[in-house]
C-alpha cells in the first residue's frame, strides 16, 4: 500500500501494511559509508517477511491457541467450579497422544516441500506447524516428568535458560517429544515398582 495508491486503499490498511509499504517505497536508503541499506529499511524488510510468514501460517497458530486455551479453560473451570461437571483435566507431565500421528507429520512435512501446487504447500506447512506443537507439548511434558525428582532450583534454572533460548528450546521439546513416540521416555524415567519416588 505505497504512498501512490487510492485513496480508499490506503484506507482501509493497517498500520503496519502502511508503514512496511512506506519503507519500501523509500527504496534502499544507501548511507554515506559504504553503501548499506538503512536500519529502517531492514527492519521494515523484516517485518513484512514477518507479517507474510504469519499470515500463511495463521490457521495453525490459530489452532495451536485455541486447543491450549481451551485445556487451560477446562483447569481453570475444575478449580473454580463448586460442582465441575466431567473429568478432570489429567496433569500436563502425563499429556500424550496416538503414536500414530507421527505418519501425520511424514505426510504434513512431505506436503509442505513437494513440488506440488501452492495450496497444497501451504496446506502441509500449516499441518506440519501444529503437529510440531503438539510433539513440543509432548516433549515438554516429558521434560516436566523428568524433573519431578529434580531441586526447584534446577527446574527454575532450565525454565530461565529455556526463555532466553525459546527457538532452540521449542526445537528440542519436539525432537523429545517426536523421540518419546518410539523411546516412550516416561516408563523408562518410572521409578521400578514398590520404589518411593
Amino acid at each position: 500500500v505505497a504512498a501512490n495508491a487510492p485513496a480508499a486503499v490506503r484506507e482501509n490498511a493497517a498500520p503496519a501494511e502502511l508503514a512496511v509499504a512506506e519503507a519500501a517505497a523509500e527504496g534502499p536508503a544507501e548511507d554515506a559509508a559504504g553503501g548499506a541499506t538503512s536500519p529502517a529499511a531492514e527492519a521494515a524488510a523484516r517485518m513484512a517477511a514477518t507479517i507474510e510468514a504469519t499470515a500463511v501460517l495463521f490457521p495453525a497458530l490459530l489452532a495451536i491457541v485455541a486447543m491450549g486455551g481451551g485445556w487451560l479453560a477446562w483447569v481453570w473451570y475444575h478449580r473454580v467450579s463448586s460442582h465441575p461437571i466431567g473429568r478432570p483435566a489429567r496433569p500436563f507431565r502425563e499429556f500424550r497422544f496416538s503414536d500414530h500421528l507421527v505418519w501425520l507429520v511424514v505426510l504434513a512435512g512431505g506436503l509442505a516441500i513437494a513440488p506440488l501446487p501452492e495450496g497444497w504447500g501451504i496446506a502441509g506447512a500449516n499441518l506440519l506447524v501444529f503437529l510440531l506443537a503438539l510433539y513440543a507439548g509432548r516433549g515438554l511434558a516429558v521434560i516436566q516428568s523428568a524433573l519431578v525428582p529434580a531441586p526447584l532450583g534446577l527446574a527454575m534454572l532450565l525454565s530461565v535458560v529455556a526463555l532466553l533460548l525459546l527457538p532452540l528450546a521449542v526445537v528440542v521439546c519436539a525432537l523429545i517429544g517426536l523421540a518419546d513416540t518410539w523411546l516412550d521416555l516416561r516408563r523408562r524415567m518410572a521409578p521400578p515398582e514398590g520404589a518411593s519416588p
